[in-house]
């Protein structure tokens, strides 16, 4: 069922009630804000006195409030950005989404995002000395594999962000897209609008047909990846993550479709 279908089957809640529920819950807030901020002050020459404390060690005391705030605010910002999930889809029309974004707004994405932020976090993407559409391809695919290893229980489709009929159609077209980017010589390409239509987000890869999956040309990186490391089982995921040689990489996979 899609997104559009889901929200004629799904009633929006009384907008009146919700933003009365989000009143609620802003007051309730301020108040508990309101409490841990003021009241510690009023009290602070007794609590020192209790303890023993120096206008330092009250001050060091406080900070504590703080140190819950700030793991909370990402947990919930979390959240409430992008994890309501469809039944609140109508939420984010307001601000834009498109549909395809909209359908991963749902929580078994929590996992798949976080991982994917480490994975990038910690094998940032190298531009400064050569940027071509092989290298992104590698690139991604290196990302993509990292969530296999790490996720191994997580649905493909949840890890691509693809519909089941997009990682079908890649599945099944994956000779025919790695032909188009070699006929259009296309792998040592540096053109950015090149490398974003193949890479880039999107409901589907504009090179191809309006069905096709998007990113196919992550998806073919992936694939080579895969194969390289079939062929290198002595390479462990750090070392391939860590390799930046995207030459290395296709010539170690002698990936033929």
């Amino acid at each position: 069922m899609s997104i559009i279908e889901l929200q004629q089957v799904i009633p929006a809640p009384n907008k009146r009630f919700v933003a009365w529920q989000a009143f609620a819950i802003v007051s309730l807030f301020f108040l508990l804000e309101f409490v841990a901020r003021i009241e510690p002050s009023l009290a602070s020459s007794q609590i020192a006195k209790w303890f023993g404390l120096s206008n330092g060690g009250f001050g060091t005391l406080s900070s504590i409030f703080f140190w819950v705030y700030a793991p909370m605010q990402l947990v919930v910002g979390l959240a409430l950005d992008k994890y309501l999930g469809k039944k609140f889809c109508y939420l984010y029309d307001r601000v834009g989404w498109s549909n395809y974004q909209k359908r991963r707004m749902i929580k078994e994405m929590i996992p798949v995002d976080i991982m994917q932020s480490v994975a990038v976090d910690d094998f940032p993407y190298d531009n400064e000395n050569s940027d071509n559409l092989l290298k992104k391809m590698i690139y991604e695919g290196k990302i993509q594999y990292y969530l296999n290893c790490m996720l191994p229980k997580v649905a493909d489709t949840l890890k691509w962000r693809y519909t089941k009929r997009q990682l079908n159609w890649a599945e099944k077209y994956e000779n025919k897209i790695w032909s188009y980017l070699v006929e259009k010589k296309l792998l040592f390409s540096s053109e950015q609008s090149e490398i974003q239509k193949l890479t880039g987000d999107g409901p589907y890869t504009s090179a191809f047909t309006d069905v096709s999956a998007p990113r196919a040309g992550s998806f073919i990186g992936y694939k080579i990846v895969e194969k390289y490391m079939k062929n290198n089982k002595n390479v462990s995921l750090k070392e391939l993550m860590e390799e930046n040689d995207e030459r290395k990489i296709l010539a170690g996979a002698k990936y033929n479709p």
